[in-house]
């Protein structure tokens, strides 16, 4: 008999302990689930579809293949990368889309960036001043930039010209230093790699880890184990309810 009212007293304990456990675990998740339902609602005003996530591990997650170039562009102390129209001269992204770039030339306070049909012109602090097509250059295709004559210069194979504010171009006839590739140094790697990693916007992330989708394949075993969670916890809530409130009523 004692034994009996022994295990009576010990069975809610125990149920108990497992509750509070479950019910920890499970308020976490449910934690998660009012804060990014809140930020989701609120996407726009916070702008989260725009604020970008540069992670070589979330890229890596979301299988987003990249890989950092082992050569660049150089010309006298400046050099670029040019990536699916990402732009990082000396390090430093340009906010300008610019694809297949062939060389970078520098003169005084002068910077150009050139592809086979325009021209990017860029101030020492990396701002940029104009972007000149080839309909208002002197050649119609350009194969080669540097410096000569006393400015930037282009060619096409055939002339070459240079100016020294991307208006006035005058034919050139002198040596030319153009621009060319090389290999990169490995503090160079470092330094633009993490500018190449695909970008994950913060909403996105938020919705995956909302819905479970970020853990893949996994996701819905994720839902199923929370769920278990929240069932056992209810279930475990209404034992101890009718239990202890018959102990109680009885007293």
């Amino acid at each position: 008999m004692t034994r009996h009212k022994k295990n009576n007293r010990t069975l809610p304990r125990t149920f108990y302990r497992w509750h509070r456990r479950i019910g920890a675990s499970a308020a976490l998740f449910l934690i998660w689930i009012v804060v990014s339902g809140w930020l989701l609602n609120h996407s726009d005003s916070l702008n989260l579809a725009q604020r970008e996530i540069h992670s070589p591990a979330l890229a890596h997650w979301y299988n987003l293949n990249y890989q950092a170039p082992k050569k660049g562009f150089t010309h006298n102390k400046h050099w670029l990368i040019n990536s699916d129209e990402i732009l990082l001269l000396d390090g430093k992204k340009i906010n300008a889309p610019f694809a297949r770039a062939l060389g970078l030339a520098a003169y005084e306070k002068l910077i150009a960036i050139a592809n086979t049909q325009e021209i990017l012109l860029l101030d020492e602090q990396q701002t940029i001043i104009d972007k000149l097509s080839v309909s208002s250059l002197p050649i119609k295709t350009i194969t080669h930039i540097g410096s000569g004559c006393s400015g930037i210069t282009i060619g096409d194979g055939q002339q070459t010209f240079s100016t020294v504010d991307g208006l006035d171009w005058l034919q050139c006839s002198e040596t030319i230093t153009w621009s060319k590739t090389e290999n990169l140094n490995p503090q160079q790697i470092a330094q633009i790699e993490p500018q190449l990693v695909p970008a994950i916007s913060v909403e996105k992330l938020i919705v995956d880890l909302h819905t479970g989708h970020f853990f893949g394949r996994y996701g819905a075993y994720v839902v199923d184990a929370v769920g278990l969670c929240l069932l056992l916890l209810a279930l475990s809530g209404l034992w101890l309810f009718f239990r202890l409130g018959n102990k109680t009523n009885r007293h």
